[in-house]
Protein backbone atom coordinates (compact mmCIF):
# COMPACT_ATOMS: atom_id res chain seq x y z
CA UNK A 1 0.00 0.00 0.00
CA UNK A 2 1.29 3.47 -0.86
CA UNK A 3 0.25 6.60 1.01
CA UNK A 4 0.18 9.90 -0.87
CA UNK A 5 -0.37 13.28 0.79
CA UNK A 6 -2.38 15.74 -1.33
CA UNK A 7 -3.89 19.03 -0.06
CA UNK A 8 -4.35 17.84 3.54
CA UNK A 9 -6.15 14.70 2.46
CA UNK A 10 -4.77 11.25 2.79
CA UNK A 11 -5.05 8.93 -0.17
CA UNK A 12 -4.31 5.24 -0.09
CA UNK A 13 -3.83 3.23 -3.19
CA UNK A 14 -5.10 -0.31 -2.72
CA UNK A 15 -4.34 -3.19 -5.04
CA UNK A 16 -7.23 -5.64 -5.27
CA UNK A 17 -7.74 -8.66 -7.49
CA UNK A 18 -10.50 -6.92 -9.42
CA UNK A 19 -8.36 -3.90 -10.24
CA UNK A 20 -6.81 -0.80 -8.75
CA UNK A 21 -8.96 1.58 -6.75
CA UNK A 22 -8.29 4.94 -5.18
CA UNK A 23 -9.69 5.31 -1.68
CA UNK A 24 -9.87 8.78 -0.14
CA UNK A 25 -9.63 8.87 3.63
CA UNK A 26 -10.97 11.65 5.85
CA UNK A 27 -9.49 15.16 5.82
CA UNK A 28 -6.68 15.46 8.31
CA UNK A 29 -8.07 18.68 9.88
CA UNK A 30 -11.63 17.45 10.14
CA UNK A 31 -13.29 15.64 13.02
CA UNK A 32 -15.60 14.08 10.46
CA UNK A 33 -15.03 10.40 9.77
CA UNK A 34 -16.18 8.73 6.58
CA UNK A 35 -18.71 5.96 6.93
CA UNK A 36 -16.94 2.76 7.82
CA UNK A 37 -16.48 0.75 4.69
CA UNK A 38 -17.07 -2.89 5.52
CA UNK A 39 -15.94 -5.42 2.99
CA UNK A 40 -17.66 -8.76 3.55
CA UNK A 41 -15.39 -11.68 4.30
CA UNK A 42 -15.42 -14.68 2.00
CA UNK A 43 -13.39 -16.85 4.37
CA UNK A 44 -16.19 -19.06 5.67
CA UNK A 45 -17.68 -19.52 2.21
CA UNK A 46 -14.26 -20.33 0.78
CA UNK A 47 -13.48 -22.83 3.54
CA UNK A 48 -16.90 -24.40 3.10
CA UNK A 49 -15.84 -25.22 -0.48
CA UNK A 50 -13.18 -27.56 0.94
CA UNK A 51 -15.71 -29.76 2.71
CA UNK A 52 -15.93 -33.16 1.03
CA UNK A 53 -14.10 -31.82 -2.05
CA UNK A 54 -11.88 -34.47 -3.67
CA UNK A 55 -10.00 -31.83 -5.69
CA UNK A 56 -8.33 -30.42 -2.57
CA UNK A 57 -8.34 -33.50 -0.31
CA UNK A 58 -5.31 -35.36 0.95
CA UNK A 59 -7.25 -37.84 3.07
CA UNK A 60 -10.32 -39.96 2.38
CA UNK A 61 -12.63 -41.33 5.03
CA UNK A 62 -15.20 -44.04 4.44
CA UNK A 63 -18.34 -43.34 6.44
CA UNK A 64 -21.34 -45.63 5.97
CA UNK A 65 -19.74 -46.95 2.76
CA UNK A 66 -19.44 -43.43 1.32
CA UNK A 67 -16.20 -41.59 0.65
CA UNK A 68 -15.71 -38.31 2.48
CA UNK A 69 -12.80 -36.08 1.48
CA UNK A 70 -10.86 -33.75 3.76
CA UNK A 71 -7.52 -32.06 4.34
CA UNK A 72 -5.27 -33.37 7.08
CA UNK A 73 -3.87 -29.98 8.04
CA UNK A 74 -7.30 -28.45 8.70
CA UNK A 75 -8.43 -31.46 10.71
CA UNK A 76 -5.21 -31.58 12.74
CA UNK A 77 -5.27 -27.84 13.43
CA UNK A 78 -8.76 -28.08 14.94
CA UNK A 79 -8.78 -31.48 16.65
CA UNK A 80 -6.24 -33.19 18.90
CA UNK A 81 -7.73 -36.51 17.81
CA UNK A 82 -6.89 -35.84 14.17
CA UNK A 83 -3.53 -34.29 15.09
CA UNK A 84 -2.54 -37.51 16.84
CA UNK A 85 -3.97 -39.61 14.02
CA UNK A 86 -2.14 -37.84 11.21
CA UNK A 87 0.98 -36.45 12.83
CA UNK A 88 1.50 -38.56 15.93
CA UNK A 89 3.18 -41.60 14.43
CA UNK A 90 0.04 -43.66 13.94
CA UNK A 91 -0.34 -45.82 10.84
CA UNK A 92 -2.59 -43.18 9.19
CA UNK A 93 0.17 -40.60 9.45
CA UNK A 94 2.43 -42.52 7.10
CA UNK A 95 -0.01 -43.94 4.55
CA UNK A 96 -1.60 -41.11 2.58
CA UNK A 97 -3.17 -43.51 0.05
CA UNK A 98 -5.15 -45.59 2.52
CA UNK A 99 -8.77 -44.74 3.23
CA UNK A 100 -9.73 -44.37 6.87
CA UNK A 101 -12.88 -46.27 7.74
CA UNK A 102 -14.90 -44.65 10.51
CA UNK A 103 -17.31 -46.80 12.46
CA UNK A 104 -20.07 -45.58 14.76
CA UNK A 105 -20.62 -42.22 13.07
CA UNK A 106 -23.32 -41.47 10.53
CA UNK A 107 -22.44 -39.87 7.19
CA UNK A 108 -24.57 -36.71 7.73
CA UNK A 109 -23.11 -36.29 11.23
CA UNK A 110 -19.54 -36.55 9.95
CA UNK A 111 -20.27 -33.96 7.25
CA UNK A 112 -21.64 -31.62 9.94
CA UNK A 113 -18.52 -32.28 12.00
CA UNK A 114 -16.37 -31.33 9.01
CA UNK A 115 -18.46 -28.20 8.46
CA UNK A 116 -17.75 -27.19 12.05
CA UNK A 117 -14.03 -27.99 11.72
CA UNK A 118 -13.68 -25.90 8.57
CA UNK A 119 -16.02 -23.00 9.37
CA UNK A 120 -16.45 -22.97 13.17
CA UNK A 121 -20.20 -22.95 12.54
CA UNK A 122 -23.11 -25.33 12.80
CA UNK A 123 -26.43 -24.46 11.19
CA UNK A 124 -29.88 -25.25 12.49
CA UNK A 125 -30.21 -29.00 12.99
CA UNK A 126 -32.72 -31.34 14.58
CA UNK A 127 -32.36 -32.35 18.22
CA UNK A 128 -31.67 -35.95 17.17
CA UNK A 129 -28.86 -34.84 14.88
CA UNK A 130 -27.55 -32.53 17.62
CA UNK A 131 -27.26 -35.48 20.02
CA UNK A 132 -25.29 -37.49 17.45
CA UNK A 133 -23.11 -34.47 16.71
CA UNK A 134 -22.45 -34.09 20.43
CA UNK A 135 -21.30 -37.71 20.62
CA UNK A 136 -19.03 -37.19 17.58
CA UNK A 137 -17.63 -34.00 19.15
CA UNK A 138 -16.68 -36.01 22.23
CA UNK A 139 -15.06 -38.72 20.12
CA UNK A 140 -13.02 -36.30 18.01
CA UNK A 141 -12.08 -34.03 20.94
CA UNK A 142 -13.88 -30.88 19.83
CA UNK A 143 -14.72 -29.10 23.08
CA UNK A 144 -16.40 -26.04 21.58
CA UNK A 145 -18.57 -28.24 19.36
CA UNK A 146 -19.61 -30.17 22.47
CA UNK A 147 -20.89 -26.93 23.99
CA UNK A 148 -22.68 -26.00 20.76
CA UNK A 149 -24.15 -29.50 20.50
CA UNK A 150 -25.43 -29.28 24.08
CA UNK A 151 -27.08 -25.96 23.32
CA UNK A 152 -28.67 -27.24 20.12
CA UNK A 153 -29.94 -30.39 21.84
CA UNK A 154 -31.25 -28.46 24.86
CA UNK A 155 -32.94 -25.86 22.67
CA UNK A 156 -35.19 -28.47 21.11
CA UNK A 157 -35.94 -30.19 24.44
CA UNK A 158 -37.24 -27.07 26.17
Amino acid sequence: MWNLKHEESLYALLGLDVGWFLFRDHDADSDRRPADVQLPSNLVDDLRKLINNPAFADVTFVVENQSVYATRAHLAARSEHFRALFYGGMRESSDAEEQIVLQDVAHPVFLLLLEYIYTDQVGEISSELAVHLLIAAERFLLDRLKVLGNRLAAKSVF
